[in-house]
């Protein structure tokens, strides 16, 4: 018997005049997806505490850029080249900035 539970997702849209664009998009049970113009990266953590949003504010884009080269790595057999790496570490940050401002319902 399979057990499937719906969780809801939320997601943030990026436009950076030099990063392009990026949407990321991250759940409750510890899955962070990227689409860009870059590509499409995701993680999946299964141990970051009670709340993934949280743990997310905590990160530094090092880490996550670390975390998607490593299945880019696995996919492709390649490394992350640096300019993907500069470009998805500015979309990063400013998806951080974004979850940690109070979103218009906080307000």
């Amino acid at each position: 018997m399979a057990v499937v539970k719906i969780n809801k997702a939320e997601s943030v849209y990026v436009n950076h005049e030099t990063a392009s664009y990026g949407i990321f998009c991250y759940n409750s049970v510890g899955d962070l997806f990227l689409n860009s113009d870059w590509g499409m990266f995701g993680y999946a953590w299964r141990a970051f505490g009670d709340d993934f949003k949280d743990f997310l504010k905590k990160c530094n884009a090092d880490y996550i850029i670390g975390k998607f080269e490593l299945n880019y790595r696995e996919v492709s057999g390649k490394k992350l080249p640096a300019h993907k790496k500069e470009a998805l570490t500015i979309l990063f940050n400013e998806f951080k900035k974004a979850i940690n401002e109070p979103s218009e319902e906080q307000q």
